[in-house]
């Protein structure tokens, strides 16, 4: 059998110095469908919309976020200010006297019974009402002896 003769292929590479022969092949017009074409347009639309929809919604998460991320800040401020707070009424509760402590003293204030102490005036008081109560030839009239009219003077 004798099969038509074809011209010997040479290498095609990068570096063979043989040129292609012939027209290169060009790909056949594409046939464009209009209804095609305006179903790819909605669906790119749609793709659009829904992108700008998706960044919208994520512009308003990191606001929110933002917003929390702040109140959280605020909290913990304040729960580190009560923090505070409650270790100074601690150091202050330290100081106070303790239930034993007020009971030793309750103790002692019923023996001593302040109620019937007196005062420096009320003393003098009672001293001057009794020197007057005296009988005046009582009273010596001595230079340290204090004279019953400079007593009422001073009143």
């Amino acid at each position: 059998m004798n099969q038509p003769s074809q011209p010997p292929q040479q290498p095609h590479g990068f570096f063979s110095s043989s040129k292609p022969q012939g027209p290169p092949a060009v790909a056949p017009p594409p046939q464009f469908n209009m209804s095609d074409l305006v179903r790819r347009l909605k669906i790119v639309e749609e793709t659009l919309d829904n992108e700008q929809n998706m960044l919208e919604h994520h512009k308003k998460q990191n606001k929110s976020i933002t917003v929390f991320a702040d109140e959280i800040d605020e909290m913990k401020r304040e729960i580190s200010s009560m923090k505070d707070d409650i270790k100074l009424i601690i150091e202050e509760l330290r100081m106070t006297a303790k239930a034993e402590e007020v009971k030793i003293l309750q103790k002692y204030l019923d023996m001593w019974n302040p109620v019937k102490f007196v005062t420096a005036r009320e003393v003098q008081r009672i001293i001057k009402d009794e020197i007057r109560n005296l009988p005046k030839n009582t009273v010596e009239d001595t230079p340290e002896s204090p004279k019953i009219a400079d007593i009422n003077a001073k009143e």
